[in-house]
This record gives structure tokens, C-alpha cells and sequence, in this order.
């Protein structure tokens, strides 16, 4: 069972974390050209075309988004209800313009809430 997850410090911050995800699978999704996922600072500028809410919106219903102990507790939840025993978790967290290119501190930050959390 995959799910994709985007942990923050607070629900907040997960939210501004998932932007740039969110914003290339609406352009992608569209049919339209994609890009390279933007740096968190970058989707923070990015205004959303109207023709993306619908995506948006299915996208946050579907994702799991949140603070380390909401995203936790969203994860077992959704693992309780599907009645499975693992899930893969997708790693979409946007970088900060300040992060090394070659690493995913934001990504490893996400496992390491959710291990501590729910092993």
C-alpha cells in the first residue's frame, strides 16, 4: 500500500512543504509541460491556476499532511482501515533553497518523525 506523505514541524509547515509537489502533479496531471520539482521557496511564489483547484483538492484529500504526530497518526489510521501490515511510504517533501542538492534533509526528516512515531 504506498501513501504519500509530507511531514513538517507543524501542519503548517508540512502544507507549505507539499506545495511544490502539488503544484507539478497539477501540471502534470493537466497534461501540461513539467519542470524540475521547485525548492519550498520557490512554491512559495507560485500561484495555482484556477484549472488545478479540482486536482488540489483531490490531492490533499488522498495525501497525508501534517505535523510529525498528525501525519503518524493519519498513516495508522489509513494502514488500520485498508487492514494492511506495511505500507511504502513516497517521499515528495520539497527541499529549502539552504539544503545541500545532493541530499533530502526534508525527505529523511519525514521517515525519521513517522519511524519514531509508529516502530
Amino acid at each position: 500500500m504506498p501513501a504519500i506523505v509530507v511531514v513538517g514541524d507543524t501542519d503548517q509547515e508540512a502544507e507549505r512543504l507539499a506545495r511544490s509537489q502539488l503544484y507539478f502533479m497539477s501540471a502534470f496531471r493537466s497534461g501540461e509541460p513539467v519542470e524540475p520539482q521547485l525548492l519550498a521557496e520557490e512554491a512559495d511564489e507560485v500561484e495555482f491556476s484556477p484549472r488545478y483547484r479540482g486536482l488540489v483538492e483531490m490531492f490533499l484529500r488522498s495525501w497525508i499532511i501534517g505535523s510529525p504526530d498528525n501525519a503518524a497518526r493519519q498513516t495508522a489510521s489509513l494502514a488500520e482501515e485498508l487492514g494492511v501490515s506495511e505500507m511504502m511510504i513516497n517521499l515528495v517533501t520539497a527541499a529549502n533553497a539552504s539544503q545541500p542538492a545532493n541530499r533530502a534533509p526534508n525527505r529523511e526528516f519525514t521517515l525519521r518523525a513517522l519511524a519514531e512515531r509508529l516502530l
